[in-house]
């Protein structure tokens, strides 16, 4: 849907292009124009999403383009442009602020600074990993066994989820134990 998508509004484009009758007489493509694009990432897969700005500039090269979009892959896509953060529905905000966009980001660091996303994961896995780090720490300062019980409690929990939660939560009993100079491990 996402590829028709594109090939229609693309199409329908270069024909109302071609239908104005230029003051300069040169390809449509090279018109200087204004181009709105309303969630321009819709239907689209993730590769896609990483490629549909930069092919709308290389196509157009003397067009503002003006386009919106939920997609940390979108906005990772540009150079040479400006990110405007709307406010959410109800939010008071007296200055909207330019961030100048740069393709050197990453699309944790794009979630974190323009989507307000700092969780790796999913809630359920944030929730535990939280509980976990506060058991540690709990344990690390007090030394009670209580502590160490439910940390390995969750430990257990946690690695069961995926390899990447599994990597982390080996990697930081692994830092615990050489820390606390005892064998923290799981069952």
């Amino acid at each position: 849907d996402g590829l028709k998508s594109i090939i229609s509004w693309v199409a329908d484009l270069a024909v109302r292009l071609d239908s104005i009758p230029w003051a300069e007489q040169r390809s449509i493509f090279d018109q200087n124009i204004i181009l709105f694009l309303d969630e321009i990432d819709i239907h689209l897969h993730p590769k896609w999403q990483r490629r549909i700005l930069p092919a709308v500039q290389k196509l157009l090269p003397n067009a503002q383009i003006f386009a919106s979009t939920h997609s940390p892959f979108v906005v990772g896509s540009v150079e040479d442009a400006w990110i405007y953060k709307l406010p959410e529905q109800g939010q008071q905000v007296t200055e909207i602020k330019a961030i100048k966009s740069n393709p050197a980001k990453s699309y944790a660091l794009i979630l974190n600074e323009i989507f307000d996303i700092d969780q790796d994961f999913g809630d359920e896995i944030e929730h535990d990993l939280e509980a976990f780090y506060r058991y540690r720490q709990a344990y690390m300062t007090n030394k009670q066994a209580e502590d160490k019980t439910q940390l390995l409690t969750i430990a257990e929990k946690l690695v069961d989820k995926g390899e990447e939660v599994k990597a982390i939560i080996a990697r930081e009993l692994r830092q615990l134990s050489r820390v606390m100079q005892e064998d923290i491990d799981l069952a």
